[in-house]
């Protein structure tokens, strides 16, 4: 979880990178935000997460969002921008990105001893990433245990 104050912290844009080490290795990102603001008159983001990897448009978090994201190859950028004007709005801005290593399956289609395997984006997860409440699959099969059930936090 990334909080910051644009009252206290001098901090405007903040830059990191997740790589993975392994040549079939994905990583899934899913995101949470509240007090990224947008323009009053427009759909203009005033602060920001960007997410971006070097194959794809950028994907631009802003507002309240809560939603899943996407499947990156290899490894994946943020940026966190904070517009140092409007401070009378929000004094805080919360983000919380939820950032899993995933694999591929195998030429037969199989996940190592120990993986889930996510059937719409065909990735392979850690078996302990089930019903821990995040949707490391982004659809939601791992927190599923039966068609329409959704599992209760271990």
């Amino acid at each position: 979880m990334l909080e910051t104050s644009r009252n206290h912290d001098p901090m405007r844009d903040c830059r990191w990178t997740v790589t993975t080490t392994g040549a079939n290795q994905t990583i899934v990102v899913g995101y949470a935000s509240h007090g990224l603001r947008r323009s009053l008159f427009s759909e203009i983001c005033l602060d920001y997460v960007k997410i971006s990897h070097r194959d794809r448009a950028p994907i631009w978090v802003c507002g309240d969002d809560t939603k899943s994201v996407d499947v990156f190859p290899h490894s994946v950028n943020f940026t966190l921008h904070l517009n140092p004007t409007w401070t009378m709005e929000s004094a805080s801005a919360l983000v919380v990105l939820y950032v899993t290593a995933a694999s591929l399956p195998d030429s037969m289609g199989q996940c190592k001893n120990g993986s889930f395997f996510c059937a719409v984006s065909g990735i392979c997860i850690w078996d302990g990433f089930i019903c821990d409440g995040v949707a490391n699959c982004l659809d939601y099969d791992d927190e599923h245990l039966f068609y329409g059930s959704t599992c209760r936090k271990r």
